[in-house]
């Protein structure tokens, strides 16, 4: 084994430099702009807590980034933070600055937002989840069965979900959906290609395939995706029958038991005093039986554990402002778990 020397600074704490203190903005998607250092690092931005968006700064250390979507009107809080091999800087001083209450985008013209869930020819239960994203809509309608349109808002990041309320729960058969997004005035954007799915309830010999493997009693590991980069104090989330006790293996050796929930989601968040080594880690799960012995195994997902993102210059001992695993990640979990349950 070789090793190699070589100096090490910690990343120099980014400014922000546009938009500039108590700033009134002229568009809903304000450019960001800035000053990093120039040893290498990765800018985070938040706006208003949330991560928007990774840049690398250019060989003079600025850096830039457009909101992927138009932000609200209103006051908005803009930050950001700078990593290299692992270290994180302290955060940028905060600039509030305001959006106007109607600008219009791309010049008022809205792109055609996708549906990614459910995929066309899914079967789905009563109350399915549709979700997927838009480039520059303010608002999504979902039109289910050439119905009204069910209006949701879209995030910082151009995704948008609208779960069937149980109160109004789609009768067993073949539907259709399609998805429009909407700018700062209301204004429609294109209709999505149209999305056909069926409804099928458990136990009703409904012809669905399973979303998952071809066994439904093979659990699958969701979060984290394969080749995925997480923090060190990751949540493991995945699929499997209601009701399954779960074992995850990390790397070979017992890392805890779960039991999957009446949607078939089981998790698992790994703690502070039990933080993962940065580099390649594998997580396996495998049904225990009601007798306690080794059932059927998932496949194996690999990934990688990312070094410490917190604020503290230097500190690693905990997670950075983008490391906590976000109600998203589980976007689609509940339909699949049911579709899977019908196996």
């Amino acid at each position: 084994m070789h090793e190699i020397k070589f100096s090490f600074q910690v990343p120099t704490t980014p400014a922000i430099t546009l938009p500039v203190a108590g700033q009134v903005s002229t568009t809903t998607r304000p450019r960001i702009e800035g000053q990093a250092g120039t040893d290498g690092p990765v800018v985070h931005i938040l706006i208003d807590g949330r991560e928007v968006g990774m840049v690398v700064p250019g060989a003079d250390g600025a850096f830039f980034l457009e909101p992927f979507t138009p932000l609200t009107a209103g006051e908005h809080e803009v930050t950001a933070w700078s990593e290299s091999l692992g270290v994180a800087s302290l955060a940028a001083t905060p600039v509030r600055f305001t959006t106007p209450a109607v600008v219009l985008a791309d010049g008022g013209v809205v792109d055609m937002a996708v549906l990614v869930v459910p995929a066309n020819g899914d079967t789905v239960g009563p109350t399915p989840l549709f979700a997927g994203t838009t480039t520059n809509g303010l608002t999504v309608g979902v039109v289910i069965d050439d119905g009204p349109d069910n209006i949701v808002p879209v995030d910082l990041l151009g995704r948008f979900r609208f779960q069937v309320p149980e109160s109004e729960a789609l009768s067993v058969g073949v539907h259709k959906v399609t998805v429009h997004a909407h700018n700062e005035t209301g204004e429609d954007g294109p209709h999505s290609d149209v999305v056909g799915f069926e409804v099928v309830v458990a136990g009703d010999g409904g012809t669905g395939v399973d979303a998952g493997t071809a066994d439904p009693a093979v659990p699958m590991m969701v979060v984290p995706a394969q080749d995925a980069s997480v923090d060190p104090t990751p949540t493991f989330v995945g699929v499997a029958l209601a009701g399954t006790t779960v074992r995850l293996e990390l790397d070979g050796a017992p890392l805890a038991t779960v039991t999957s929930d009446a949607e078939g989601v089981f998790r698992h968040e790994v703690g502070a005093g039990a933080a993962l080594a940065t580099g390649a880690h594998r997580i396996v799960a495998q049904v225990v039986t009601e007798e306690g012995e080794a059932g059927l195994r998932s496949p194996e997902v690999g990934f990688q554990v990312r070094g410490p993102t917190d604020l503290d210059v230097g500190c690693g001992c905990g997670a950075g402002p983008a490391g906590m695993i976000s109600v998203w990640a589980l976007v689609g979990l509940t339909a699949l778990a049911r579709r899977r349950a019908r196996g």
